[in-house]
């Protein structure tokens, strides 16, 4: 007897391989689970309780403050406690530490990116983050990050972790809104606006600031966001040509300014009644895989097979334990084991 898998897909339709038809039921939508955790966070001496994700909605908020205050920047002024400068803007949004050496503005960058910063991939940019060239003084410069202007820019799977399709993307320039100081202005202010990332003679620059501030901009998060994982999207369930073996896959995404350790990471499903039991069926693990260290903004892809000797539907879900903490995203895929 061959088994085979029809994949009855939440969110996406797995492929199947060899099988004439594929079923489609209605299954049960669940809400996605947040995946941070409450921490307890402080900063410039004000201790709150926030989730890891609003660390960047507050600098951002902070941002849009001061540009909404429409405040002029000239000479004496400040940005709260800070410079009135792109240093300035980024120590406020960031509410970094008052130290001589962010002060200086020939050891700023150096410093940001030694101390307080870690850099991601561009097409992983989120609220809060920042794109700044790697120079030093006048000719330094930095943009906080709000939201890409087309919302559904990276909100393809494939489209996002693919490098040949992100290099393409950035080869015809990608469209982002974000907030930066307009020195060039009379008198210099904080503004709100659209810009494009390109690639040029292979790096990454702002199209709009390459005649007085050209890059390479680097895409740059905080470090004090703590490490935490999302999944891309739920797991896909692939048929095999090897009989009654299912492939499971699904991405995991470190959205943190820190490097996450993923303890093991693996799917389990349950059945083979899963619309009548649910989670109280029985409980079947793909192999796990241990010890994998995700830097900020990088994603991991976890792909392993399973034979399933008994027919019937199942529910999926991806499981991950990260920094010592057990994840299962309520983001079920259910799939069907039928004889031939």
């Amino acid at each position: 007897m061959v088994a085979k898998i029809l994949t009855i897909a939440v969110v996406v339709v797995a492929l199947i391989m060899g099988i004439a038809v594929v079923t489609s039921f209605a299954a049960p939508a669940e809400e996605q689970l947040d995946p941070g955790v409450t921490l307890r966070v402080q900063a410039a001496g004000v201790n709150v309780n926030v989730t890891p994700w609003q660390l960047g909605n507050e600098a951002v908020a902070r941002a849009r403050a001061i540009a909404l205050s429409n405040a002029q920047l000239v000479s004496g002024s400040r940005i709260g406690d800070y410079p009135a400068d792109y240093t300035g803007l980024v120590g406020y949004a960031w509410q970094l530490p008052q130290t001589a050496e962010l002060a200086n503005s020939e050891e700023w960058m150096r410093t940001l990116r030694a101390e307080h910063a870690a850099e991601i991939p561009h097409e992983m940019l989120q609220a809060g983050d920042i794109l700044a060239n790697d120079r030093s003084g006048a000719y330094g410069h930095a943009i906080v990050f709000v939201r890409w202007g087309n919302p559904a820019q990276w909100s393809d799977l494939q489209t996002l972790t693919d490098r040949a399709n992100v290099r393409a993307q950035f080869a015809q320039g990608v469209q982002f809104v974000g907030y930066e100081v307009e020195r060039f202005a009379t008198p210099a202010r904080v503004m709100e606006r659209q810009y494009t990332l390109r690639t040029l003679q292979g790096a990454v620059t702002v199209r709009e600031l390459d005649a007085a501030l050209h890059g390479p901009y680097y895409a740059l998060r905080h470090n004090k966001i703590p490490a935490y994982a999302v999944t891309l999207a739920p797991v896909t369930m692939k048929y095999t040509t090897s009989g009654n073996h299912v492939t499971a896959r699904f991405t995991l995404l470190n959205q943190g300014g820190a490097p996450l350790t993923l303890n093991t990471v693996s799917v389990v499903a349950y059945g083979p009644d899963a619309f009548h039991q649910g989670l109280a069926g029985t409980q079947v693990e793909f192999p796990q895989v241990k010890h994998i260290v995700l830097q900020p903004g990088h994603t991991y892809v976890y792909q392993q097979s399973l034979a399933f000797q008994q027919t019937g539907t199942y529910l999926a879900l991806a499981r991950f334990q990260a920094n010592g903490v057990m994840q299962i995203p309520a983001q079920p895929t259910y799939f069907q084991i039928v004889s031939q």
